[in-house]
């Protein structure tokens, strides 16, 4: 959503102007692409990680340790699945990550790797 009108959708004048990469910058939004939607994505991408890096807005809180542990704890040497079409990340675990194709599937070896490449949360397991 732009604010202003843009004149070149140069990364500065994208910074600058346009909402949605405000709110990432800020910390206050994760990357999602949904498909032909895809012109900023790379940027958007880079202005999570330059917010995540700085620990702005949701980057800036501390992670709450779910009550016993919770689905969303990870055993030592696991890793993330992540569903290159959806952009979305899951434990090995998650009945969706087994239904990820194999064309599709990529292997993340922290939940670090994989917010920084621009996946989301699956919001059934939680990762």
């Amino acid at each position: 959503m732009w604010l202003e009108q843009p004149s070149s959708g140069s990364e500065e004048e994208v910074r600058a102007k346009m909402f949605n990469a405000r709110l990432l910058l800020d910390g206050y939004a994760q990357v999602m692409t949904v498909a032909p939607n895809v012109k900023y994505a790379g940027m958007f991408v880079k202005f999570q990680r330059e917010a995540r890096e700085q620990g702005k807005g949701l980057w800036g809180a501390a992670p709450v340790p779910a009550p016993g542990g919770g689905a969303g704890k990870q055993a030592s040497g696991t890793h993330y699945i992540g569903n290159a079409r959806s952009k979305i990340f899951h434990l090995p675990t998650c009945e969706w990550a087994q239904k990820i194709a194999p064309q599709n599937r990529v292997e993340f070896g922290s939940r670090e790797e994989a917010l920084s490449a621009g996946y989301r949360p699956c919001r059934v397991c939680r990762p």
